[in-house]
């Protein structure tokens, strides 16, 4: 697992600083598979070229998405979850011109272009 791991690390290059939600969500969630099989943060911290303290910031928010079930972060951490979890995430049907209508601020754009992206409309 560990070794799959740093393979996705380095073909998503999830060391580079960004705060793209999308990369940011994948950060987070490897940093939760890799303490789920007891790597230390220090590790985990090497392994992203960070330091323990991100590593900590991550987990909590990786805690607070899930408990939320912040559909962006699943989304984006979809196929992660078949992966790792064997879990398939499934987000109720969404109707784009529906959306579309109900829009009305630059986030509520962010999560329909996120949808488009993975496919959750017809």
């Amino acid at each position: 697992m560990i070794d799959r791991i740093k393979e996705i690390i380095e073909q998503e290059n999830l060391k580079e600083r960004t705060k793209k939600p999308k990369k940011v969500h994948r950060r987070w969630f490897l940093f939760k598979m890799l303490r789920k099989h007891g790597i230390i943060y220090k590790n985990i911290a090497e392994m992203f070229n960070m330091n323990h303290a991100t590593i900590i910031y991550g987990l909590i928010q990786v805690e607070n998405y899930e408990k939320q079930k912040d559909e962006i972060y699943l989304l984006d951490t979809k196929d992660l979850n078949i992966e790792f979890n064997n879990v398939e995430i499934i987000l109720k049907e969404r109707d784009l011109s529906e959306d579309i209508l109900n829009c009305n601020n630059l986030q509520a754009l962010t999560k329909i272009k996120c949808r488009i992206d993975n496919g959750i409309y017809k």
